[in-house]
């Protein structure tokens, strides 16, 4: 019985190390948007629900990362109206906002937990003021190797979602 439980630990370990980013650690906004685009810092902190997990990212319903615990990624994007939500077999609610020039926008992804006898929970987005934002993007890596649709070299700018 101990065996078996000295295993089924290994394996979460192995897993939630596994949805770990790989990149480099959070050193500071690098990235600023150009006149004619906004940057988006999408980000996941530390959570226990969900560690082990890596979650699709919809833009406008086109996947565009694979976000891990403690994840981020910048991503620039034409001015215009947006919509950001995780991609589960759950409740997914999707948030909207509108990306202007100039501008860069911080969109956290959180854990909505109801107490109820279904423990329930759902996965969403939210807007966060860059002052909080850089503060727990401070114990986040960047995702370099589940980015897509645009290139994960030191810039947002490589390549702009339409």
């Amino acid at each position: 019985m101990l065996r078996y439980l000295v295993i089924s630990i290994s394996i979460l370990a192995l897993a939630a190390c596994s949805s770990m980013p790989s990149g480099p650690k959070f050193q500071g906004v690098s990235v600023t948007p150009r006149p004619s685009e906004s940057v988006l810092y999408v980000y996941r902190p530390n959570a226990y629900y969900g560690m082990a997990v890596t979650y699709s990212i919809l833009l406008n319903d086109k996947k565009i990362a694979d976000l891990g615990n403690d994840g981020y990624f910048p991503l620039a994007v034409e001015p215009g109206h947006y919509s950001i939500r995780p991609d589960t077999d759950g409740i997914d609610h999707p948030y909207e906002f509108d990306a202007e020039s100039g501008e860069t926008v911080f969109l956290r992804l959180k854990v909505n937990r109801k107490p109820a006898l279904c423990f329930c929970t759902s996965l969403e987005f939210e807007q966060v003021d860059k002052s909080v934002a850089v503060g727990e993007l401070a114990a986040t890596r960047k995702e370099t190797e589940r980015v897509y649709g645009y290139s994960t070299r030191n810039t947002a700018h490589n390549n702009v979602v339409k």
